[in-house]
């Protein structure tokens, strides 16, 4: 218990020195069972130096904590649904987790994997969300006829649709800006689900008064 209360404060110690060599012991350890590195120093507070500290330090935090939401050996499906969590539940943390994937030791192939599964899920997402406002808009038109009629046939979920989606927009836009740090073609984890990336110039080239481009 001394132990983890005196690594506790070390982690915003005023010393530099004294972060890193407390960001070494926990890499050391980070694979003993025994000895989880998130109850010697609290999550929370390591998200908070990966945000907040020097780059030394913020880098070794990075190392730290990416593995435990891009793993190789579980996929892309649970990576990816890890980083939406983390989005959600730390907004200005996840974004980072996601940019620094690839300098941490993430591998560039799970990566690009990971973003072929949020374009998936967001292209889903929308089109659910969709679904769901149209049988909304239909029950609300029916309501005065046949009062509640629709509620047991119509299940509206409960969350905050807004959040997810931008949990899945951070999430991939900070990938994709990782796999262009490293010279991957980021089109290149697009071909999974036939999504073309094109210019500008290519939009308004094409543009027709019924299709026009946006120009903010």
């Amino acid at each position: 218990m001394v132990v983890k209360a005196e690594s506790h404060r070390a982690i915003f110690d005023r010393n530099a020195k004294v972060r890193l060599a407390l960001c070494n012991l926990l890499l050391a350890v980070r694979y003993v069972r025994q000895i989880p590195f998130y109850e010697i120093v609290p999550v929370d507070d390591l998200f908070k130096a990966m945000m907040e500290d020097d780059k030394a330090v913020a880098s070794k935090v990075g190392k730290l904590l990416i593995p435990s939401y891009i793993d190789l050996e579980r996929g892309a499906i649970a990576n990816a649904s890890q980083l939406v969590a983390l989005c959600m539940y730390k907004p200005e943390v996840g974004p980072r987790v996601c940019r620094q994937a690839l300098n941490a030791g993430a591998d560039c192939v799970a990566v690009e994997e990971i973003v072929e599964v949020l374009c998936k899920n967001m292209l889903v997402f929308v089109q659910e969300s969709l679904n769901r406002e149209r049988a909304k808009r239909k029950r609300d038109t029916t309501r005065t006829e046949i009062e509640g009629y629709l509620d047991d046939l119509v299940e509206v979920p409960e969350t905050d649709e807004e959040a997810v989606y931008e949990g899945l927009a951070q999430c991939l836009l900070n990938l994709c800006l990782a796999l262009e740090d490293h010279d991957r073609k980021v089109e290149c984890a697009l071909k999974g689900i036939n999504i073309k990336t094109v210019s500008y110039t290519h939009l308004r080239a094409h543009e027709t008064r019924h299709d026009l481009v946006c120009r903010l």
